[in-house]
Parts: structure tokens; C-alpha cells; sequence
């Protein structure tokens, strides 16, 4: 009995430190080449815009469901097919600062397959009154 449970642990230890029991990761991953963008100074009453980069490094597709934003100013828009894995996409978003003043800080949210849950992506900059 005992040489049996000697030869199990000894076959147990081969296979780990063999890498043939290692757990496969087959889950999307995303990468964000910048998490925030600074505008600066705007001019109130302008539509900026902004372009946000994104590569797809897990192992299975990346797939955005949806973008929450924190704002009605803020308008997302993203990929709606799948990020193959190495592949880059990008996120463009639009900020009204009609009616807006001084400085601010939006967060949206990416909503996605990415393993680590949704991931943030934020705007900040300065809105100075027309005249």
C-alpha cells in the first residue's frame, strides 16, 4: 500500500513540474494603451472628442457589450464585433460642454467579456464660459 501512494505522489509531482497540469487561462483580457485623457482648456459650447486605445490580449475574443457613462454629456462609441486576440480597437468619445463650466472629470465604464470585469476610462479638462 504504501509503494502505491509513493508511486501517486511521485506521478503527481512529475505532471506538475512537467507543465502538463497547468491550468489553460481562455479568458478575453483587455489592454488600455491610456486610461484617461486630459482636454485642457475648452471653449464652452464645443463638441471635443477623443480616442481611446484598446488591444485585445487574452486568449478568446474581446467582446464590448456596452459603455455606461456617468453623464449625459459624454457620447461612447465602440467596436460591436469581437477584438481577436492581439488585435487593437479604439473607443471614441464625444464631450458637450454646452452650458457647462470649469473643470470636470467624467468616468465611463466598458462593459465587456474581459476577465477582469468592466474596466474605467475617464475625461477631465476645463470649461471656460463663452462670452
Amino acid at each position: 500500500m504504501i509503494s502505491k501512494n509513493v508511486f501517486l505522489c511521485f506521478f503527481s509531482f512529475i505532471l506538475c513540474i512537467s507543465g502538463k497540469g497547468q491550468v489553460v487561462d481562455s479568458s478575453a483580457k483587455i489592454k488600455l494603451v491610456h486610461q484617461f485623457h486630459d482636454f485642457g482648456d475648452l471653449q464652452e459650447g464645443t463638441l471635443a472628442k477623443t480616442k481611446f486605445t484598446i488591444v485585445s490580449v487574452g486568449q478568446v475574443p474581446l467582446w464590448i457589450s456596452s459603455i455606461e457613462r456617468s453623464c449625459g454629456c459624454t457620447t461612447p462609441r465602440w467596436p460591436k464585433d469581437p477584438i481577436a486576440p492581439g488585435d487593437t480597437a479604439h473607443i471614441e468619445v464625444w464631450f458637450n460642454t454646452e452650458n457647462r463650466n470649469g473643470h470636470f472629470t467624467k468616468t465611463l465604464r466598458i462593459i465587456s467579456n474581459n476577465k477582469g470585469g468592466e474596466v474605467p476610462i475617464s475625461i477631465i479638462g476645463n470649461i471656460i464660459k463663452a462670452q
